[in-house]
């Protein structure tokens, strides 16, 4: 009896040391890698930091299961967890919500679009406003392909699993948390292409100001190119940048601070104000410089020949930033405002260097304090303020890390893992059916609300508990044209406007065409 009471407690000895352990290491996935590196008393902390509460209260973590491959990526989420957390507290994304910004756009008649996803396709509801330049199709053109890589992943995940769909629909038991039961849910969303469309209505948007609680941000266009600027696909970019980057050893690159745009925003009016007084004088070369002027300075000649670069915002976010990062360099930037989708994961003081103010008299120490850094090569503490210390990494660790996570960060995993989270999150929050209780027009099985007399901005959303589907799926919007169906449109249109003349652009890196302002 005696020994048999030893192998109890032995056993519940066991039970709570293992318990133990478990507890004091359960750390957000995203937050376990970095920790170690904040300090909450610095400037140089990253104030957009991913927090613990990233994921909504009542969603399922992540499960890191070796399928799950969108599980390395959550760090990418943070900013679709906030406008979740923000709808959910509002009492959701309401159909008077979605009409509203429907309003919006049809009142502004530019760049912004009604998309709707139904099956794994992509639609626009015509009619279509004019967008600038080609952004809205090479937007249009990156959900589609985002979302027929989730498909794929998401076919290959439930063949992995042994699953059946069908047969396992009402079984959660068997079903894993982290697998959604389809790719991608069937959503109607408003879409602007713009900078920024400055109002705080419920867009998906290139960006998300730090004081702007509606709307969701996704990837901004140029990851699939924009040939108006001789700009050329993000993975084609890659590997020119990379190429040129890694062409020129760390120890031969310049170390001056290298800045090249046109001053179309007071943040960088005042940089090229106050530039001349920044001392010493030949550690920063900063200029105004035109697409055709004699100082400028395409992007590949700035990963080759600089070691440290200078990002500023233009009308809203800059494109110019995730090549940057790409560039094997160290980025330093003012405070920033809008946020695209991966901006929280980035860690300051490991990736770049985020001021903490728009103003620019502190740019030269911390120059001084980079390049002090530099030569040591180790890990520099430099007081700030007289009141904090920082920790950061030495400038050539911080460029190789903040090229590491351009190249994850934007890798076709990424893009469409994020792109299916926050479908899915949008889907969550939205309390009515699109597809059942259409807005502006007629749907397969309803009338039309204007037609019959009621205002759409009244009209009572539907429960999300009353959904349901038939057996072939929801029907789009009458008014939908197939993406497939738009582009072939568009190269008639421009054939027709060239006169069936292919005219080649130079590329990105060609001194003839500027970098994203």
């Amino acid at each position: 009896m005696q020994k048999r009471w030893r192998l109890v407690l032995a056993a519940a000895l066991a039970l709570t040391v293992v318990l133990v352990l478990t507890s004091s290491t359960r750390l957000h996935p995203a937050l376990a890698s970095t920790a170690h590196r904040l300090r909450p008393t610095s400037w140089l902390r990253p104030r957009n930091a991913l927090p613990k509460n990233a994921l909504p209260k009542n969603a399922s973590p992540i499960a890191h299961h070796p399928l799950n491959t969108c599980a390395a990526y959550t760090d990418l989420d943070a900013l679709t967890h906030e406008s979740e957390r923000h709808y959910r507290a509002r009492g959701g994304l309401s159909r008077r919500d979605f009409a509203a910004t429907l309003r919006d756009c049809t009142l502004r008649h530019y760049e912004c679009f009604r998309m709707q996803i139904v099956a794994g396709k992509v639609y626009v509801v015509e009619p279509m406003a004019p967008a600038w330049e080609s952004r809205a199709l090479a937007s249009l053109l990156t959900i589609q392909a985002a979302v027929d890589r989730s498909a794929a992943r998401w076919r290959s995940q439930v063949r992995a699993l042994g699953l059946s769909p069908g047969r396992h629909r009402n079984n959660s038991t068997q079903w894993p948390a982290w697998l959604p039961r389809r790719p991608v849910p069937d959503i109607d969303v408003m879409v602007h292409v713009g900078d920024y469309h400055h109002t705080d209505f419920h867009y998906w948007a290139y960006v998300k100001p730090h004081d702007t609680r509606n709307g969701w941000a996704f990837p901004e266009f140029g990851l699939f190119g924009w040939p108006e600027s001789g700009l050329r696909s993000f993975p084609e970019s890659r590997t020119a940048l990379i190429r040129d980057a890694r062409a020129v050893p760390w120890h031969d690159k310049a170390s001056p601070l290298v800045w090249r745009g046109r001053a179309i925003v007071p943040v960088r009016a005042s940089l090229l104000k106050a530039a001349p007084s920044f001392h010493p004088p030949d550690q920063f070369d900063i200029r105004e410089a035109q697409p055709r002027g004699d100082a400028f300075l395409n992007m590949a000649d700035q990963c080759r020949a600089y070691k440290y670069h200078l990002y500023t915002e233009g009308w809203a976010h800059s494109g110019r930033l995730k090549y940057q990062l790409l560039c094997n360099a160290v980025v330093v930037a003012h405070q920033v405002h809008f946020r695209e989708h991966f901006y929280p994961a980035l860690v300051n003081g490991t990736h770049w260097i985020e001021m903490p103010d728009r103003h620019w008299d502190r740019l030269p120490s911390m120059m001084r304090a980079l390049r002090d850094a530099d030569e040591a090569d180790l890990l520099q503490r430099e007081p700030v303020d007289n009141a904090t210390t920082t920790v950061m990494l030495a400038p050539r660790a911080m460029a190789e890390a903040a090229a590491a996570f351009a190249e994850r960060a934007f890798s076709p995993d990424a893009i469409s893992c994020h792109i299916q989270n926050l479908a899915w999150a949008y889907h969550r929050v939205s309390t009515w059916d699109p597809f059942r209780d259409p807005v502006g027009g007629l749907s397969s099985s309803s009338s039309s609300p204007s037609s019959s007399g009621r205002s759409e901005e009244n009209e009572s959303p539907v429960p999300l508990s009353s959904r349901s589907e038939t057996a072939s799926g929801p029907a789009p919007h009458p008014n939908a044209v197939a993406l497939g169906v738009l582009i072939r449109r568009a190269m008639r249109e421009w054939i027709d406007a060239s006169g069936g003349a292919m005219h080649v652009h130079r590329g990105f890196h060609s001194r003839v065409h500027h970098p994203p302002s």
